[in-house]
């Protein structure tokens, strides 16, 4: 019977050590996550960033080869967006 309960005893203290080692190392496993996911949203956002120079740049030589063709286009899309925002206001 002793000898059953130095065994549960020490399978309750390895265990417990278990549980602790555990718990002392959940805080770098956290940290080294929260590290991935900066290193992947910045990845990201830099990809965003280039996308969108790329699309900048070529807007800008799109309006240098074709600038009557450009202000047409801004004019027409600033009307739709005028009588869309009108009819809005008007609706309430």
């Amino acid at each position: 019977m002793e000898s059953m309960q130095n065994q549960n005893l020490s399978s309750s203290n390895t265990m417990s050590s278990d549980s602790k080692n555990k718990m002392n190392s959940a805080p770098s496993k956290m940290v080294s996550v929260a590290h991935r996911i900066e290193d992947k949203i910045s990845d990201q956002a830099s990809h965003l960033v280039e996308k969108a120079q790329g699309y900048l740049s070529e807007s800008r030589h799109y309006v240098q080869e074709n600038p009557v063709k450009s202000v047409a286009i801004a004019a027409a899309s600033g009307l739709a967006l005028g009588g869309l925002i009108s009819l809005f206001v008007r609706s309430k």
